[in-house]
């Protein structure tokens, strides 16, 4: 197992720490990443190298370098590094990369017996967010469901109330898949057409 530390200081003397295990499985020939906790749920995860500016995307950060001067002008500077070399890797066959997550017992932990990577940074930092944090984004038309995602939340809204989904047994869904699915598990059961279902 390899472990790396990389420090940036910047001008107002602050610094950032990204730690990550990285460790190769020779069974399946895949380097395995494990982000610190932190690393995770933090706001920012592109920095400007020179004012330390955040940013979520890299390609804010690609846009935001254009003002620290004309050499971050050029279609060089702009092109997505990191694409680039991904694409490179892919084409030479290269070792893949899969994420583990960082929590002690977890199924997605690669120290876990039925260990199963997760296949980007985005899988990580959903799983790690939906699964080991606080649910603290509440809907405000049912008042009972919580959650950790803000999207898993946006998500719930476009649907929360809308119980046009029924079943002759009387049990309500919100989609209509859902309801099919309840309806296979049971003989004698079969949706109830209504005027309000729409297609």
């Amino acid at each position: 197992m390899t472990s790396t530390t990389n420090n940036d200081d910047n001008d107002n003397n602050s610094s950032r720490v990204t730690t990550t295990k990285t460790t190769q499985d020779y069974r399946t020939s895949i380097d395995i990443v494990e982000l610190d906790a932190t690393d995770l749920l933090a706001k920012y995860t592109h920095y400007c190298q020179i004012c330390g500016k955040g940013f979520k995307r890299d390609a804010n950060l690609r846009m935001h370098m254009r003002a620290h001067g004309d050499e971050y002008k050029a279609s060089g500077a702009l092109s997505n590094l990191e694409k680039s070399h991904r694409r490179d890797m892919n084409i030479n066959k290269k070792l893949g990369t899969k994420y583990s997550c960082p929590q002690e017992g977890c199924r997605w932990n690669q120290k876990h017996a039925k260990f199963q990577p997760l296949k980007s940074l985005i899988c990580v930092k959903n799983h790690y967010k939906r699964t080991h944090c606080p649910k603290m984004y509440v809907c405000k038309l049912c008042s009972g469901k919580k959650f950790s995602v803000l999207s898993d939340l946006r998500t719930h809204e476009k649907h929360c109330g809308d119980m046009k989904w029924v079943c002759s047994c009387g049990t309500t869904f919100y989609r209509k898949d859902k309801l099919m699915g309840h309806v296979a598990l049971f003989v004698g059961h079969a949706p109830v057409i209504s005027s309000s279902v729409r297609a």
